[in-house]
C-alpha cells in the first residue's frame, strides 16, 4: 500500500500546476514516487514535494521551495557527478534517509539532473535550474491551477 501524506500538517497557500510521477533510482526498487509542482500564491515562488511512495517506506511530503534547491546545487559545477546526500538540507520536517534520494529522482524526471554512468546513484547537474523554475512559475494558468492543503491533492473547494 502506498505511502501517502501526513494529514496533521497545515496547509501551505500553494497552486498546484502539475503532478507527475517519477521512478526510483535504484533499478530493483519497485514503484514509482509520485510528485506535485506548486507555486506559492503570495510569493509566486514555485515548490516540489514527494506525495506518494507506491511501494511504501517513508519520506517527507513537505513543500520544498526551488530557490532552497537552487541554492544546494548551486555550488557544483557541471561536470563533476555527486550523490543524493547534497539534498539532504533542502529538507526541513522529514529525516527519512530516503528524501535525498527521492527529491533526486524528481528531479531527475524533470530534466534538471541526469545520471552519471559510473553509478545510477550518481547525479549529473544537466538542467538549468533558473530556467527550470522560471518555467515552472509560467506553467501557472488558471486552467491548470488547483489549490492544495497538505491533508489532500484534490482541489480545494
Amino acid at each position: 500500500m502506498p505511502k501517502q501524506q501526513n494529514p496533521e500538517k497545515p496547509a501551505l497557500p500553494i497552486d498546484l500546476v502539475r503532478k507527475g510521477s517519477a521512478p526510483k533510482l535504484n533499478p530493483q526498487a519497485k514503484g514509482e514516487l509520485a510528485y506535485e509542482i506548486g507555486v506559492h500564491v503570495e510569493t509566486k515562488h514555485p515548490h516540489v514535494r514527494i506525495t506518494s511512495n507506491e511501494s511504501g517506506g517513508y519520506f517527507s511530503d513537505e513543500w520544498i521551495p526551488v530557490d532552497t534547491i537552487e541554492k544546494c546545487l548551486a555550488g557544483l559545477p557541471k561536470a563533476s557527478s555527486f550523490s543524493s546526500t547534497v539534498l539532504r538540507p533542502v529538507f526541513v520536517e522529514g529525516k527519512s534517509a530516503n528524501n535525498a534520494g527521492f527529491l533526486a529522482a524528481v528531479l531527475r524526471k524533470e530534466q534538471v539532473l541526469g545520471p552519471d554512468d559510473s553509478s545510477v546513484f550518481k547525479h549529473l547537474l544537466i538542467g538549468n535550474v533558473a530556467k527550470w523554475k522560471k518555467t515552472l512559475s509560467a506553467d501557472q494558468s488558471p486552467k491548470t491551477v488547483k489549490r492544495t492543503a497538505a491533508s489532500s491533492s484534490e482541489p480545494a473547494t
